[in-house]
């Protein structure tokens, strides 16, 4: 009885478990694909609008750019605002800033600006008149509305033989609130859009279709095919609100996943069969063993109940915002700490290479190496030189420009550097150690022995910032060193250098091995200094020292490098001792003389062009000078008193007074007349013009001093040697003695 019962229960209870079996996998199979179709709508979903979100992002930081670009880019300015004449500088400017864009934003095919003054196009290609440009229909159409949204999709073409790509085009006006010089159109290509949803999607999956304005497939345009609302259904669909484009987003319909959503509705008439079937079985069973039954269904229930709501209780929860957020948390934190690590590591290494500089830091190669791998520098030090920019003209430089533009200056300084010097094996750090010299510590590993084989480097550092930068620096370069305590006496050195940037002026290169001895350049300074200071003065003498200083040109067989270096330190001091003188007179050497001596150090071959040429340029403004000062003071010739001087400079009564009475002048008005003249005041002039006679009385003569005194107008001895020590610093004893 009891066996007969068992086998009882068992086969009822196996069906009934077969069953209950069945219609849980069912209920869970229909559960899991309702998930996943919401899963799938909420990754689509999210699809489309990062995909939107990407494109516009993209897009806006090009039009920002671009404005940007035109409110603050002077070269572009100056383009939309010439009068239509050919100038091929501006022009290659205005390209480079357009091949710029499109380096920093590849998203952008191709550029042009048009010039409504003369109905010019210029592109990064060329330049063309407007009734030529094959763009010409779009250009009338935005001409009178440039400052429009991105454009619907659209063919464009550079060329007429070009067959045309499909492009959206934005255009801004200039100036950007009126717009009545010129316009810019930029062209983004429609396949680069599509490119960039590319990469959010599965295509064997899902589909994603931008449509611009007029509803065109921007997609289809791209990629050349065409979308079929039968290959799948659209679950989610944006418009932008900065293009007014509309991104849909959708499964397709083919392949597995097609067919598992084709096969969905079968399933679940499947298992409503099955479910109905264990209903009925349940049923039967259940009359025929009530109360075993009762109780398992019953616990079934309770399960349920516990199952459902344990699985609502969580299917609110938005696992792809809370992933988003965790890892742009983790992104954040990890660049936040490695601009830390940079920035501290920068300010170390400067540190260090600081205090190798000023030698407060004694380092041997081995300390070298253990410190070079906590600061990312070569383990080995190799050979290496110090080499210092210096900004010319500091001051100027800092009245002309801004605090925040003189940081900018100096950022694109060592930047310009860095990327310079930096070439196969060589490593350079820079570092500001004064407000206007940037040092440099160039490292190499080729072998060279001697910095002056890396001359040509560092000519191309100083040419680019006089071109691209309009800033004209010098250059000190120290010697090269294979210790690290070797860097500080390479320092001093380039420092050195630069200390005779007041011979030989700036704007050039002083390598310290190529430096003459102390004597020589001393000499060489005086020279120049006398031919500088006799020519403002109109003496004669200037004649004779040119010719003295071209005849040691000669003399020392020097390179054409050190002739224009000699000739740009004598221009460079004649044009100071011009820039004393009348604002008429410095006008007419800016615009004359001036420019012609920099065109001769620039052209000349031989030493013979230059010593015919230079001297006959400096005659002409000579003569130049007389005429203005007597045109300027018609009433008497300012050079009559200058001459008078010369002649008595041994009156010791000579004053401002004497020579009022002496041509009939108020005072005042002959010592201004004197000073907007030759550049001097009439006092410094005088004691000058004694010192100088002094001078070569002392050298040319063996008068005493008390003699030689009073042979320059002083009555006393003692006063002509104060005078003397003042304006020498030596006394006239050692002055004779040292010459």
């Amino acid at each position: 009885m009891s066996k007969k019962w068992f086998y009882r229960l068992l086969l009822s209870y196996i069906p009934v478990f077969f069953v209950v079996t069945a219609f849980l996998f069912f209920i869970f199979f229909q559960t899991l694909s309702e998930q996943n179709k919401k899963e799938t709508i909420k990754a689509n979903d999210f699809v489309a609008q990062q995909a939107i979100r990407y494109i516009d992002y993209s897009l806006k930081a090009i039009d920002e750019k671009v404005t940007l670009e035109l409110l603050r880019n002077s070269d572009v300015a100056r383009y939309f605002s010439s009068g239509g004449a050919d100038d091929l500088k501006l022009d290659v400017a205005v390209m480079n800033a357009m091949r710029d864009l499109k380096v920093t934003y590849p998203l952008i095919d191709s550029m042009y600006v048009i010039r409504f003054r003369d109905d010019t196009v210029l592109s990064n290609i060329g330049s063309y008149a407007l009734r030529d440009y094959p763009d010409e229909p779009f250009i009338a159409r935005m001409r009178k509305a440039p400052n429009s949204v991105w454009s619907d999709s659209r063919a464009f073409k550079q060329f007429a033989y070009e067959e045309g790509v499909q492009v959206v085009s934005l255009t801004r006006g200039f100036p950007v609130f009126s717009q009545e010089k010129g316009m810019l159109v930029l062209n983004v290509r429609t396949d680069a859009l599509h490119a960039i949803a590319r990469q959010m999607y599965n295509p064997e999956v899902s589909f994603v279709r931008l449509y611009d304005r007029q509803g065109s497939d921007l997609m289809e345009a791209a990629a050349g095919d065409a979308f079929s609302p039968e290959e799948g259904k659209v679950y989610a669909s944006y418009v932008s609100d900065y293009t007014g484009w509309r991104m849909d987003s959708g499964i397709r319909r083919e392949g597995l996943i097609g067919l598992v959503l084709g096969l969905y509705n079968v399933w679940i008439s499947l298992g409503i069969l099955v479910v109905l079937g264990a209903i009925a079985w349940m049923i039967y069973v259940t009359r025929r063993n009530y109360k075993p039954i009762e109780l398992i269904v019953s616990r079934l229930q309770l399960y349920l109940d516990y199952k459902a709501r344990f699985i609502g209780g969580g299917a609110n929860a938005n696992e792809f915002k809370f992933i988003e957020s965790a890892l742009d948390n983790m992104i954040e934190q990890s660049n936040h700490w490695e601009r830390q690590y940079y920035q501290d590591l920068g300010v170390r290494r400067n540190y260090f290479i600081h205090g190798l500089l000023e030698g407060t830091r004694r380092v041997d190669a081995e300390e070298w190496s253990r410190e070079a791998d906590g600061l990312m520098m070569p383990a080995t030090f190799g050979m290496q030189t110090v080499f210092v920019v210096e900004i010319d003209k500091y001051t100027e430089f800092c009245k002309e420009y801004s605090h925040r533009d003189q940081n900018l200056f100096k950022f694109v300084i060592s930047k310009m550097v860095e990327e310079t010097a930096v070439s196969g094996t060589e490593t350079v750090w820079t570092l500001w150690t004064a407000s206007h010299q940037l040092t440099c510590v160039l490292r190499i590993d080729d072998g060279t022995k001697t910095s002056i084989e890396h001359i040509e480097m560092f000519e191309k550092i100083r040419s680019w910032m006089e071109v691209n930068l309009q800033l004209t620096v010098t250059i000190g370069i120290g010697g090269l060193t294979g210790r690290p305590e070797g860097l500080r006496d390479s320092f001093k050195e380039a420092q050195e250098a630069l200390r005779f940037k007041t011979i030989y002026g700036g704007n050039g290169l002083l390598v310290h091995e190529r430096l003459p001895s102390k004597g020589e350049a001393n000499e060489q300074l005086q020279l120049i200094m006398n031919i500088a200071g006799d020519y403002r003065m109109s003496q004669g003498r200037w004649r004779s020292d040119l010719q003295t200083l071209f005849r040691e040109m000669y003399r020392s067989v020097l390179s054409r490098e050190d002739v224009v270096t000699l000739l740009r330190s004598l221009t460079f001091h004649l044009d100071r001792a011009v820039s004393a003188m009348g604002a008429h007179l410095q006008e007419r050497w800016k615009k004359d003389a001036y420019p012609k001596l920099l065109g001769l150090l620039d052209s000349f071959e031989t030493l013979e062009e230059i010593e015919d040429g230079y001297p006959a340029v400096l005659e002409r403004f000579a003569l130049q000078m007389d005429e203005l000062r007597e045109a300027k003071h018609p009433q008497f010739a300012i050079h009559e008193v200058k001459a008078y001087l010369e002649q008595h400079v041994m009156n010791p009564n000579l004053s401002l007074d004497f020579l009022s009475e002496k041509f009939g002048m108020n005072g005042k008005y002959l010592s201004k007349a004197f000073k907007e003249a030759y550049g001097v005041k009439f006092v410094d002039f005088m004691i000058d013009l004694r010192m100088q006679h002094a001078k070569r009385m002392l050298t040319e003569t063996d008068r005493t001093v008390q003699e030689i005194a009073e042979n320059v107008g002083y009555s006393s001895a003692i006063s002509f040697i104060r005078t003397f020590k003042k304006m020498t610093g030596m006394s006239p004893g050692d002055y004779r003695k040292g010459n």
